[in-house]
């Protein structure tokens, strides 16, 4: 027996999104409020913004992101464009402790030691009566440089840097491009819309088959069942029948497995698999597809 259309229908739909804009504007009136050499940039990331948060969804990402001191990567840049772009660098004097203990500063100054804690890679917020959990990422701008003839003439990807203390690493996301690459598979003319909420339809699934013990609640972060979406291509999203575009797009994902090694994020810069902190393995992805196809025959 298959998954009714019905059952289907009601997994599209998106959780409230209310408190989210007002947990954003609390954060943001908290930084503002604060003295920073330059104001820093106040945005959501992740499902809110995005519109593919579900029912259940608690924590909201809001990114401070300093617009004045760079994390830069030259890794892709000749020798030459290393060094016109060393002719104009300058070393930065407002640094990564300097900044997150201000916006750890601000935070504290509106909603109390009590409420901020200093994370892994963010500053979590707890949350309160008209206030979700937030992850606070604080972050300067990261700009990948593809070349650097001269001055004026720079050409980089964009995206934030967080550092991560225990790791004493930096890790670099692309959520402009993330949001960006999402509004266009979502458009008319791609998927008729339906690409955001069928994202909502395989979350809600998988939050079903976590609720009934088959797989773990950390196996599958909704971000990459984001990531992992986006690769399937536009024509999966396009037939009105909710069940045939279930068994379309789990159709096209075990055909292609052996070809995850390949695959990138939503931002179509970062890689979607591998070892790292901020990749997914294939297997618990694998698993993953299986429990979506077990469930679609034995429900």
């Amino acid at each position: 027996m298959s998954i009714p259309e019905s059952k289907l229908s009601t997994w599209l739909n998106q959780g409230a999104t209310v408190t989210a804009k007002s947990t954003h504007e609390q954060v943001r009136q908290s930084i503002n409020a604060h003295t920073f050499p330059v104001q820093p940039r106040v945005f959501l990331q992740g499902s809110y913004v995005n519109y593919t948060n579900i029912r259940g969804d608690s924590d909201v990402d809001i990114v401070v992101e300093y617009p004045w001191t760079y994390c830069d990567d030259l890794s892709d840049l000749s020798e030459h464009d290393r060094a016109t772009y060393g002719n104009y660098h300058q070393t930065a004097t407002y640094r990564w402790g300097d900044y997150h203990g201000d916006v750890y500063s601000a935070l504290v100054n509106r909603f109390g030691y009590s409420s901020v804690t200093p994370g892994k890679k963010c500053l979590k917020l707890a949350k309160e009566k008209g206030r979700l959990a937030a992850d606070v990422v604080v972050c300067f701008t990261s700009r990948k440089f593809v070349s650097f003839p001269e001055i004026g003439k720079e050409d980089y990807l964009q995206g934030i840097a967080i550092f991560v203390v225990n790791e004493s690493k930096w890790v670099v996301n692309y959520p402009a491009q993330h949001k960006k690459n999402g509004q266009n598979k979502n458009s008319v003319e791609r998927t008729g819309r339906n690409y955001k909420p069928t994202i909502r339809m395989f979350k809600n699934a998988k939050k079903h088959l976590v609720d009934e013990g088959e797989i773990g609640s950390k196996d599958a972060p909704s971000y990459f069942i984001e990531g992992l979406l986006y690769n399937v291509p536009d024509e999966f999203y396009c037939t009105s029948s909710l069940q045939d575009r279930y068994k379309g797009i789990l159709a096209w994902l075990i055909h292609n497995m052996d070809q995850f090694d390949d695959l990138k994020c939503q931002n179509q810069i970062s890689p979607l698999f591998g070892t790292s902190s901020t990749t997914w393995n294939v297997e618990p992805a694998k698993k993953l597809i299986e429990k979506y196809a077990e469930m679609w025959k034995n429900w």
